[in-house]
């Protein structure tokens, strides 16, 4: 269950933030990358706290936390850096 939701949920949503942010940004991506990401996360974690998904009784710190977290970095970064591959590579 939860490899399916960080590929159905978490890497996308990461994907389009990165996309977006890699279409308008183009310079120092590696660190504005993460501001999508952390934004969505946060949104996320506020989401679920307020439908009752997210029980903080007992919270899972993998489950809950980590994953949501890591899907969405690295899906922020496939984005950004998909949107500029072709600068990222003139570069080198």
């Amino acid at each position: 269950m939860i490899l399916l939701l960080v590929a159905i949920v978490y890497l996308p949503s990461g994907f389009l933030g990165g996309l977006y942010t890699g279409y308008k940004i183009k310079e120092n991506l590696r660190i504005v990358l993460l501001y999508p990401s952390l934004i969505g996360f946060a949104i996320l974690l506020i989401l679920q706290l307020y439908f009752g998904v997210l029980d903080l009784s007992s919270p899972n710190l993998a489950r809950d936390i980590l994953v949501p977290l890591v899907g969405s970095i690295v899906g922020s970064y496939l984005g950004g850096y998909a949107m500029n591959w072709k600068t990222e590579e003139e570069e080198i």
